[in-house]
């Protein structure tokens, strides 16, 4: 504004020394004083505009995904498994909100097969370069996927199996984290949140608790490190530790449980192909999780991909996990991606399980 302000004083002082324009001292004079006042009016003007980056701003984001499984044994099925939306704002340069929205299955209700859930809704504020502070609701930083999982980020249609069973993916919790940047690549992440609840002490997923109205006398704590020491190179580690996931129940138990989660993954790009790894374990004490053979609960995948095109991806996968030892099992999937756009992907691939092979096709979005 001050240039464009510059410019018409400049035009206007070429005008006042035009022979035509300027007949006397008086009228120069005058026009000097109407100069002087505009660029008093402009630097006013000019002082009252808000700094664009602590501006109040509202964003909207989200993404969706169609399935269609077709897997022996079980008829085949359609699926619009997940309609996401993001609402995040900004209050300042050093405060901001993210929340997550999704509607699972295509319709919720009573006897219905989906659900509403809120993943995300939780405050981010920067106290520096380095650390910031978080609390509401939020995603464990644990695995590939439980942070981002939308469609177009990753191969196949269904997300990886051990990331499902063992991680358990998407898991988020109630509580307060924080976040260290080293000087590096490298980031560490705090969180202290609600913990599992489940009274027989085996379970892991089905002990989410969602954040609704959660037993909270013990609480979960999660330690994780991620850091890119090289281009192409991305690697991360976590833990996770809940000294009672019976959260004092005895209905079922009469003792208390710990759980602790040890998970590492990484990342490796060579030129057009593409290698992740991850390993995950988790640890239950007590007499009943040993005599249901859930005291341990390990998984790990591999996963070589190769981008043929700018837009098509194929990809092969091994999963082997368990969550009881005397059922054990491993998987092979295989398939392509093919990108419409960067944030729009087809998705075809498949399965090969003892009893539950089949292939499934799927379209995927995110904005």
């Amino acid at each position: 504004m001050k240039r464009t302000a510059s410019a018409t004083v400049a035009a206007l002082l070429a005008a006042a020394s035009l022979p035509g324009w300027a007949q006397n001292d008086l009228e120069k004079k005058q026009l000097e004083q109407r100069i002087q006042q505009l660029e008093e009016k402009v630097d006013a003007l000019a002082a009252t505009q808000v700094h664009p980056t602590t501006a109040p701003a509202t964003s909207i984001g989200g993404y969706g995904e169609l399935h269609y499984n077709n897997i022996e044994g079980k008829s085949p099925t359609f699926d619009f498994h997940r309609f996401v939306l993001f609402f995040n704002h900004t209050f300042s340069e050093n405060l901001k909100l993210y929340s997550e929205l999704e509607l699972e299955h295509a319709i919720s209700g009573d006897g219905q097969k989906g659900e509403v859930e809120l993943e995300q809704a939780y405050l981010d504020w920067t106290l520096n370069d380095r650390v910031s502070l978080q609390g509401g609701v939020m995603l464990q930083p644990i695995g590939f996927l439980n942070e981002t999982h939308e469609p177009d980020t990753f191969y196949g249609v269904e997300r990886p199996i051990v990331e499902k069973d063992i991680i358990p993916t998407t898991w988020w919790g109630a509580g307060v984290g924080m976040k260290v940047r080293n000087s590096g690549t490298g980031q560490w992440q705090l969180m202290v949140t609600e913990g599992l609840y489940d009274p027989s002490g085996t379970q892991i997923r089905k002990a989410r608790q969602k954040s609704a109205k959660t037993r909270s006398e013990s609480l979960g704590y999660t330690l994780a490190y991620r850091v890119s020491p090289a281009p192409g190179v991305n690697l991360g580690v976590s833990l996770f530790y809940q000294n009672d996931i019976t959260q004092g129940d005895r209905s079922k138990t009469n003792e208390a449980v710990s759980a602790t989660l040890g998970e590492v993954h990484g990342q490796f790009e060579f030129g057009n192909a593409t290698l992740k790894a991850l390993y995950a374990q988790w640890r239950l004490s007590g007499t009943a999780a040993r005599q249901a053979n859930r005291d341990e609960q390990t998984g790990y995948y591999l996963e070589p991909s190769y981008k043929l095109t700018e837009k098509l991806g194929a990809f092969a996968r091994y999963s082997n996990w368990y969550t009881d030892a005397d059922d054990k099992k491993d998987r092979w999937d295989v398939g392509v991606n093919y990108w419409l756009h960067p944030r729009a992907v087809l998705k075809a691939d498949y399965q090969s399980q003892k009893d539950n092979s089949g292939f499934n096709l799927g379209i995927g979005y995110s904005f």
